[in-house]
């Protein structure tokens, strides 16, 4: 008996094994004629589940009934979509037989037969074959095997990447996406991108079912030069205790896109007579830039400007940066506001406005003189006028010698025995102005002197006098020194 099961056990199996490498036609002279696409299918252990398509053809000149048999097998739901037909002369009908798994499924090592493959009991790594013999009846019957080959999920793992084809720069992320196919459980990655000669840094990440898609960005670096690169997203998958890892990998090509970018980084200082300001100037964009900054502080403090950079202009707000910058390269500059020649300037006028203050204020005389009865003459203006010069020493014990020396214009002239008390030493004329000098010598202090004459108009003048400083010459002690007082102006 059993030796009776093992030989029909054994027809069945040669058979199968013989159908699978001969022609998909089948008892094509016989009474119907069965065609198959295939007799073995090769699913994956998370999605246990085909189907097999038959088509027969009634080759006889009457009709012939049809029926479909196929035994239960436990753990399988086995399903048709026909189980008995009647087909009319070379009448043609396609049968629909779906092998799933149900829940009584045995992923439990057993022995199906003695001439059949065992079965894994780990889940995640089962792997199975099993065998369907099926009969289909008519005036003949045909005989054939379907078998049902299941691998482990980790056969058809696969990993998707897509790069987004947009242009990039270093403000502009590449961005990409993978996506992983049949994964079963926490699977360990690294993805590796290339862009042109550059290498990203390794990404490592976890995939799952509740995270089988996402989404990268790696920023651009600015070395880059614009144009056209040639990029590669490579996914490797480590297997389990090491080794030879799985790799899926796309390539794209992607445009870097002009980028500019001057980073300015300021820094600055004051001193006494100096205000000094460093600008560091980083070229970080992917191409050749200018800087080309324009600094506005007026025109007095452009006039106490300096800098040592090679390429400036002046404006009218100021001065002008043109520096040019390769890429990645980086320059100082320093400009400064130099107030020590401004300080100088200043001293140098302090100094002159001191010296005349000192001077002016120093003289040991005190003098006032005064311009009176003025008489003026309709059309020709001022006509003759009075001049009084009274002086003291109040500072000096005695004054060696001092001499006064008054000046006026030429059309002027001193009225005849006008002199009051003291006549000048010298008179002497000019061109364009009479000069009369007094002489004292031994002017003790306290005293006193007054001086008096008259003017008069010689022509005919309009518009205002003015008369020449009065000047004053002084010998204390060996020095000599000069002094001025001015007159008021006549108006005409």
């Amino acid at each position: 008996m059993m030796f009776s099961k093992f030989l029909t056990f054994f027809s069945i199996f040669l058979f199968s094994i013989t159908s699978i490498f001969a022609s998909n036609v089948y008892n094509e002279n016989g009474a119907f004629e069965v065609t198959i696409d295939t007799l073995r299918a090769d699913v994956f252990n998370n999605d246990i589940e085909s189907q097999f398509l038959i088509v027969v053809k009634n080759n006889l000149d009457y009709e012939q009934e049809i029926s479909f048999e196929v035994e239960d097998q436990s753990g399988w739901d086995i399903s048709l979509n026909e189980e008995k037909v009647k087909l009319s002369p070379n009448e043609k009908i396609t049968f629909e037989m779906n092998l799933n798994s149900n829940s009584a499924f045995d992923y439990t090592e057993n022995v199906v037969s003695p001439n059949l493959i065992k079965i894994s009991q780990n889940n995640e790594e089962y792997f199975g074959f099993f065998e369907f013999p099926v009969k289909i009846i008519g005036e003949d019957e045909v005989y054939l095997t379907y078998s049902v080959n299941i691998k482990p999920t980790k056969d058809n793992l696969k990993f998707i990447s897509k790069v987004q084809h947009t242009a990039v720069s270093p403000v502009s992320p590449l961005k990409f996406t993978v996506n992983s196919e049949a994964v079963t459980k926490n699977t360990d990655v690294e993805i590796s991108v290339v862009l042109g000669d550059y290498e990203f840094d390794l990404i490592e990440d976890v995939f799952s079912t509740d995270a089988p898609y996402k989404i990268y960005q790696l920023n651009v670096p600015s070395t880059l030069k614009p144009g056209n690169y040639d990029t590669k997203v490579t996914t490797r998958v480590l297997k389990d205790g090491g080794g030879s890892a799985q790799e899926w990998y796309s390539n794209s090509n992607l445009v870097i896109s002009s980028y500019e970018n001057i980073e300015v980084v300021t820094s600055s200082g004051q001193g006494l007579f100096r205000d000094r300001v460093e600008l560091t100037i980083t070229n970080l964009g992917n191409e050749g830039d200018v800087f080309d900054e324009e600094l506005s502080f007026g025109f007095f403090k452009s006039l106490l400007f300096g800098t040592d950079a090679e390429s400036f202009v002046e404006s009218s707000e100021g001065i002008k940066f043109d520096v040019p910058l390769e890429r990645g390269e980086s320059k100082v500059i320093i400009y400064s506001f130099n107030y020590l020649a401004l300080v100088i300037v200043v001293f140098v006028i302090f100094v002159i406005f001191t010296y005349v203050y000192i001077r002016k204020n120093s003289n040991p005389l005190v003098v006032k003189n005064q311009l009176f009865e003025v008489q003026r003459v309709k059309h020709e203006g001022v006509k003759g006028f009075k001049v009084r010069i009274g002086f003291e020493n109040i500072k000096e014990s005695e004054l060696d010698k001092l001499k006064i020396i008054f000046r006026m214009p030429s059309y002027l002239q001193v009225k005849d025995d006008s002199f009051s008390l003291t006549e000048p030493k010298h008179v002497l004329k000019g061109e364009s102005q009479y000069k009369l000098v007094w002489d004292f010598k031994r002017f003790e202090k306290g005293d006193t002197r007054l001086l008096g004459f008259s003017l008069v108009n010689q022509k005919g003048i309009l518009g205002d006098i003015r008369l020449p400083d009065l000047e004053l010459e002084v010998k204390v002690n060996g020095k000599t020194r000069k002094y001025y007082q001015s007159f008021p102006v006549i108006k005409g």
